[in-house]
C-alpha cells in the first residue's frame, strides 16, 4: 500500500482563478521587482518564513506576482501557466526552505544572479494531495496521475509556440538554423520531489506518477532534480516499477497495480 506521513502545511499558492476584488490594481514589473528585495512580499498570503516552491517560482518569474493578486485558494485546478519570462536564476544552496529566514542580505543578495536575455518558459502549477496520511485511496492516485498527465500534455502541446519565443528574442548566430529546424526540438520537463516535503506524499509513487504521465503525454525527456542522493533506492525502485507499467493502456489498472506494489 502506498503510504505518506501526515502534513500540516497550507495549500499551494495557485488553484483556481476567482476574482478577489472589483477594483485592479495594476503594478509594473519594475515595481514587483523592487518589493521582493524592501518588503516582505509573501505576507499577506503566507504566516511562515521559508522560502519553498511557489515562492522561488515567483522570484524567477516575477510576472507571476502580479498574476497572484488576482487568484485566491479554491478547489485545487491544474494550471500551466503559458510563456512567462524566467528573469532570475536563484541559486538555493543556502537559502532555500527554512535557511531562507536565517540567511543574511549578502547570502541573498549573491544568490540572485540575472537571466540575460530572459528565458520564455511554461510553468506547471499543480498541487499534490496534502493533509493526508496512511494508505491512498484510488481516487487520490487517480487524481495525481490525471493532473500529472493533463499538465504535461498541455506543456507539450505549447511547446512549439515557447521554443519560437524563445527563438525571437535570442542574439545567437545559430538562430536562423534553430527555426529551420523547430520541429525536431525535444519536449523537456523539468521536476523533482512534488509533493514530498511538506506535504509528505510517498517518494516512489509521486516520482512513478510523473514518469507515467510524461511517457503518455510523449515528452522527450523528463529531468528530475534532487540535491542529493538520499533517495537514491526509492528512484531506483521507481524506474523499476515504470518500466514494468509503462506498456498497460488501461487506467484502471495502472492505478490498481500502484496501489498494490508501493
Amino acid at each position: 500500500m502506498a503510504t505518506r506521513s501526515h502534513s500540516r502545511f497550507t495549500d499551494d499558492i495557485y488553484c483556481t482563478p476567482v476574482s478577489t476584488s472589483s477594483k485592479i490594481h495594476v503594478k509594473t514589473i519594475n515595481v514587483l521587482r523592487d518589493e521582493m528585495f524592501v518588503s516582505n512580499l509573501y505576507h499577506e498570503y503566507h504566516d511562515g518564513h521559508l522560502l519553498a516552491q511557489d515562492e522561488l517560482q515567483v522570484l524567477e518569474c516575477v510576472e507571476l506576482a502580479a498574476v497572484r493578486q488576482y487568484f485566491t485558494q479554491a478547489i485545487n485546478t491544474v494550471v500551466l501557466i503559458s510563456h512567462t519570462k524566467r528573469v532570475i536564476n536563484l541559486d538555493t544552496k543556502e537559502i532555500y526552505g527554512n535557511a531562507f529566514a536565517h540567511a543574511t542580505l549578502e547570502q541573498l543578495r549573491s544568490a540572485f544572479q540575472s537571466n540575460y536575455p530572459s528565458q520564455v518558459v511554461n510553468l506547471i502549477a499543480i498541487e499534490a494531495p496534502s493533509h493526508g496520511e496512511g494508505c491512498y485511496t484510488d481516487d487520490q492516485i487517480s487524481y495525481i496521475v490525471a493532473n500529472c498527465y493533463a499538465s504535461f500534455k498541455a506543456a507539450q502541446i505549447l511547446a512549439p509556440k515557447t521554443h519560437a519565443m524563445n527563438l525571437h528574442t535570442s542574439r545567437s548566430s545559430d538562430r536562423n538554423l534553430s527555426y529551420k529546424d523547430a520541429n525536431h526540438f525535444h519536449t523537456i520537463i523539468h521536476t523533482g520531489w512534488w509533493g514530498c516535503g511538506a506535504y509528505g506524499n510517498n517518494r516512489q509513487m509521486m516520482i512513478i506518477t510523473q514518469m507515467l504521465a510524461a511517457h503518455w503525454a510523449q515528452i522527450n525527456k523528463i529531468i528530475f532534480h534532487t540535491q542529493n542522493n538520499e533517495h537514491a533506492n526509492d528512484i531506483a525502485r521507481a524506474k523499476e516499477i515504470f518500466e514494468n507499467l509503462k506498456s498497460q493502456q488501461q487506467a484502471k489498472a495502472v492505478i490498481d497495480a500502484i496501489h498494490k506494489i508501493i
